[in-house]
């Protein structure tokens, strides 16, 4: 299921959201070397606000998180949700 996002909430830094993952015990994928960000699932897209899309492939679809102003925060919010995607894929048969 993925991560529903509060859009009116305060944007995370990217230190309180580096903070928040070591606290919850999250791992931020690191991306390949041919990305354009450093997490892996974190695409930039435009400029400006909220230009860092979180989007996970899961159960042969995509889901799109929705878009972060920063990298870290996109790669937080797949950190948390990519779990419990990848377990429901499995459970379906889909993964």
């Amino acid at each position: 299921m993925a991560a529903v996002v509060d859009m009116e909430q305060e944007p995370l830094t990217r230190e309180a959201a580096l903070q928040a993952a070591a606290a919850e015990g999250l791992v931020l994928l690191p991306a390949g070397s041919d990305s354009s960000t450093p997490y892996r699932h974190v695409y930039k897209v435009g400029k400006g606000p909220r230009c860092f899309l979180a989007r996970v492939h899961a159960g042969g679809k995509k889901h799109p998180l929705g878009c972060f102003h920063t990298a870290e925060e996109a790669a937080l919010v797949v950190a948390r949700t990519l779990p419990g995607l990848k377990s429901q894929a499995t459970a379906t048969g889909a993964g």
